[in-house]
């Protein structure tokens, strides 16, 4: 209470010609749209609103003066419940400032995302390869998979503390179809979500990117959301992330460079 109270004080010095967006889906941020003298202007990943921005059927719309589409949320090549609420957010005020839904598209589109934070870092045969390095702890795991395909191969481990990822078990059940794990606490993750989806435990970066790559198929998603801190093997989770992502284009390489063989080879033939 003390921190939404605080957090109030934001709106202050605002009138009724002025705009607060806010979090329909918030629990502590709901209740202070009851605080602004400002016009509220609602977001929503829940679906629809009276007025305001919102997700629904994996579209984000805004409804003013008539409901218009913005974007489909599998165009953006960044993901995640965190980015979600960012991406309504921003759309709501671009939108009160008169920028047109297909602009705005434009934008969120062309926006790759900050790095290590469900960075996409490329495609190899079809399977994509996304950086969330920066997810740290089990809500950010949750986070990055609520918006994945049901097609996830999840690399997850780090520094053992000890942490309680029993609350992962549904919607790594509902999304993922492998856990690769590495590092000191992949005993104790593999302990709490034994029986979820298969696992498969490894020693490094480089076995945990080729793994998942042999196990996955096309259209399939290959995620880094260790859900620990990085400093059994890494510097940090920057680190932790840069060789992920050095993995990844070492393994675009030597499948093109096989393509290529491969191809020259068809071609010597005919």
């Amino acid at each position: 209470e003390n921190y939404s109270d605080l957090k109030a004080r934001i709106f202050l010095n605002q009138n009724n010609k002025d705009f607060t967006v806010l979090n329909r889906d918030d629990a502590r941020v709901y209740p202070l749209a009851s605080k602004t003298k400002a016009q509220v202007i609602f977001v929503s990943k829940k679906g629809n609103l009276e007025r305001g921005v919102f997700l629904q059927n994996a579209r984000i719309k805004r409804r003013f003066d008539k409901e218009e589409e913005i974007v489909s949320y599998k165009e953006l090549t960044f993901a995640g419940s965190h980015n979600l609420e960012n991406i309504l957010s921003s759309a709501a005020i671009a939108s009160l400032y008169g920028v047109e839904a297909e602009i705005i598209r434009e934008a969120l589109i062309e926006f790759k995302g900050l790095p290590h934070r469900a960075e996409w870092v490329g495609e190899v045969e079809g399977v994509e390869f996304i950086n969330d390095s920066k997810a740290t702890n089990e809500d950010a795991v949750r986070s990055s998979l609520e918006f994945r395909n049901k097609r996830t191969i999840l690399i997850m481990g780090g520094k053992d503390k000890g942490a309680d990822f029993s609350s992962l078990k549904k919607v790594v059940g509902e999304k993922v179809r492998k856990l690769i794990l590495l590092g000191e606490a992949k005993r104790n993750i593999r302990n709490q979500l034994n029986g979820i989806c298969p696992i498969e435990e490894v020693e490094d970066m480089r076995e945990a990117v080729r793994q998942a790559f042999k196990d996955a198929q096309r259209g399939y998603s290959i995620l880094l959301s260790p859900g620990c801190a990085s400093f059994d093997q890494f510097k940090d989770y920057k680190e932790r992330g840069e060789v992920f992502k050095r993995e990844v284009k070492r393994l675009q390489k030597s499948v093109n460079r096989i393509s290529y063989l491969v191809s020259r080879k068809e071609r010597k033939r005919i």
